[in-house]
């Protein structure tokens, strides 16, 4: 009968014994108990540990995918961007009959790629085959003439013929104060600086994708011979030196040498302004 029960003895720290007697099946049943609760609790811990880990993996997983469809959308934007400016290239060499294939065009290319060095894109991708595209683009429309040089009232527009032209035009005159900053319409390599008969101080400025921009009359030059000048950079200060009755600026573009007529080179806002 006394091997039935089992007799559990406690010592409070006042010295006195304490005695409890409980059932030996009693005891084992709230010792498995025990051990149930505490196997159950490790197994949920595990349990909540995998699905957190599958959370937080599952989330990182859907993170990586938005970012690749919004770089696959970035890519199939700039390719877009690029076929377009291919055809639009295509077009302007078409219609002045020139051979794109020709050396002189690849040896062009060649030049540019060499003399302009690579910079980050302002656009932030992770993959380096669409930061290249995207330079590729941002690097080909900063060597297009766009909008003028400086701010002034046109005086004197392309293929005007005038008592002091003996030939057509060939830019445009821009009347403004001198000393006022004048700067690159393209990126490009300087081509030449100098002191011209016709239009005294003057920059020209060698894109190397065909294109060409000239700015005379300077009062100073800010650029020497071989740099590299980008879209933006100033070039000089206008003024009225060469062959000139008042202040102003001569500005010209030219594609394989034929001149062309900058007002057809602004931006819709710049049209709309003048």
């Amino acid at each position: 009968m006394e091997g039935r029960y089992i007799t559990i003895i406690v010592a409070p720290d006042d010295g006195t014994l304490k005695r409890f007697r409980i059932h030996r099946s009693t005891f084992y049943v709230a010792l498995s108990v025990i051990g149930i609760i505490i196997v159950g609790s490790v197994m949920m811990i595990a349990v909540y540990g995998s699905v957190f880990f599958s959370f937080h993996k599952l989330h990182k997983l859907e993170e990586e995918n938005r970012t690749l469809k919004e770089n696959q959308k970035k890519l199939a934007q700039l390719e877009q961007e690029l076929n377009e400016m291919r055809k639009l290239r295509q077009q302007i060499f078409k219609m002045l009959e020139v051979d794109e294939s020709s050396p002189t065009s690849r040896l062009r290319e060649k030049q540019m790629a060499s003399a302009l060095p690579e910079e980050k894109t302002n656009i932030a991708f992770t993959d380096p085959e669409i930061a290249r595209l995207a330079y590729s683009v941002q690097e080909e429309r900063s060597r297009l003439p766009s909008g003028l040089p400086a701010k002034g009232y046109i005086s004197a527009t392309f293929g005007e013929t005038l008592p002091r032209f003996k030939n057509p035009h060939t830019g445009v005159d821009i009347a403004l104060p001198e000393k006022t900053p004048v700067f690159a319409t393209a990126s490009g390599i300087v081509e030449y600086t100098g002191d011209e008969p016709q239009l005294g101080k003057v920059v020209r400025l060698n894109h190397l994708n065909g294109y060409k921009t000239v700015y005379g009359h300077l009062s100073s030059i800010a650029v020497s011979q071989g740099k590299l000048v980008r879209k933006g950079e100033l070039v000089g200060l206008s003024g009225n030196t060469g062959k000139s009755t008042s202040p102003h600026l001569h500005y010209e573009i030219l594609f394989h040498n034929i001149p062309q007529d900058p007002m057809k080179f602004l931006r819709k806002k710049e049209k709309k302004d003048g």
